[in-house]
């Protein structure tokens, strides 16, 4: 027997748009009556990432203008971008929200839950939704970064994980355990990294950086804040100083920026065959990367965690789920402090330009900033 829907459906959503390059409007859409097996999510908190959000609004992402064969996994100059990354486009990947009527036993009414649905007021949800429900009495702004952002980070420590122990990985939590630690970039991914790093074991965890307000927040989150500067490889190679030359440096480099210069310097903080893994974008390329260089001599590994993917020898126990449960996990430990530390702005959807704006020209005063439904109260941090 089918369950009858609530009446608690909203008539329209409003849904942030990127009409075109550097343009954000608000579309307000009808919803539909629910099906069997659906249930309908009321946002309470829409996260937006500085990092592939903001290359579709600047226009640098190069899946705008190449289309991708998706059997040869190759960019093509001949096939049209997907349809889903042409104006006017709809992004976003870290929304949390309150199921207020559903056709689906598993999401009744008042579960609290983590998605990637966009920036709207509310989503349809079904089967085939990569939705997380939220354990009970969980901080529903903390959702944000469960179904996604969380488990972008997280993806980069199993990869980490998956280099120093070359086996099977059953947890996070120890996987790292006595490494040395260099992040390259303070930004919301650097500094998830370097604290899901050290959760996981790191003997010492260093982030590098030049926005010194980014910094002060890495030391508050108990991280190593390094000024980036030019000397700094001869810097690091020193703090990590070891009698036999082989071992002197980092073991593991997280790339957490978009800059080659940055991946440049995280080959030549690295002990020989050390390893860079990274998460960065580099839409421009990378012609300050030279791998005649340390690459080359120290015989180093340059390995790249994207959330798409799980290392190969982890896919049988690891997937997408699970990173967002590690995730939680973590959060319920210490998601206060990076709430108070990292959340900078919370506001209503109708001040989505100026957030992106502000965001486009890096402004240091923002790390995450958060969108609610313009109905809600947002106010800034």
């Amino acid at each position: 027997m089918s369950n009858p829907a609530p009446t608690s459906l909203p008539e329209t959503i409003t849904r942030v748009a990127m009409e075109k390059v550097g343009v954000i409007t608000l579309h307000t859409e009808p919803t539909r009556p629910l099906e069997e097996g659906e249930y309908f999510i009321k946002t309470l908190y829409s996260g937006i990432s500085a990092g592939t959000e903001l290359t579709f609004y600047m226009g640098t992402n190069p899946k705008a203008s190449a289309g991708i064969d998706p059997i040869r996994r190759l960019f093509r100059g001949d096939l049209e971008p997907a349809l889903e990354d042409i104006f006017p486009k709809y992004e976003g990947y870290m929304e949390s929200g309150e199921v207020t009527a559903s056709r689906n036993p598993h999401f009744p009414v008042g579960t609290h839950v983590a998605g990637l649905y966009h920036h709207q007021s509310g989503y349809i949800a079904g089967a085939d939704d990569a939705i997380v429900p939220l354990p009970k009495g969980f901080d529903p702004l903390l959702g944000i970064w469960v179904a996604k952002m969380g488990p972008i980070s997280m993806n980069g420590v199993l990869y980490a994980a998956d280099e120093v122990n070359r086996k099977p990985v059953s947890t996070l939590k120890g996987s790292l355990d006595g490494q040395r630690v260099a992040v390259f970039g303070a930004g919301m991914i650097g500094l998830l990294c370097g604290v899901f790093a050290k959760w996981a074991g790191a003997a010492d965890v260093v982030i590098v950086d030049s926005i010194a307000e980014r910094l002060a927040i890495a030391e508050k989150l108990g991280l190593t804040p390094h000024k980036a500067n030019p000397n700094m490889a001869i810097e690091l190679k020193d703090r990590w100083h070891r009698d036999e030359a082989r071992d002197t440096g980092a073991d593991i480099a997280f790339q957490c920026t978009g800059s080659d210069y940055l991946l440049s310097e995280a080959f030549r903080c690295l002990r020989e065959q050390g390893t860079v893994v990274d998460l960065g974008f580099y839409q421009q390329g990378a012609n300050n990367v030279f791998l005649g260089r340390e690459f080359h001599h120290n015989c180093l590994r340059h390995v790249c965690a994207q959330i798409g993917v799980m290392p190969r020898a982890q896919q049988a126990q690891w997937n997408r789920r699970r990173l967002s449960e590690e995730t939680i996990s973590f959060l319920q430990e210490h998601g206060a402090s990076l709430k108070e530390h990292l959340v900078t702005h919370v506001v209503p959807f109708n001040r989505a330009q100026e957030m992106f704006d502000h965001l486009e020209h890096r402004d240091p005063t923002m790390l995450q900033v958060v969108l609610q439904p313009d109905e809600s109260v947002g106010n800034d941090r």
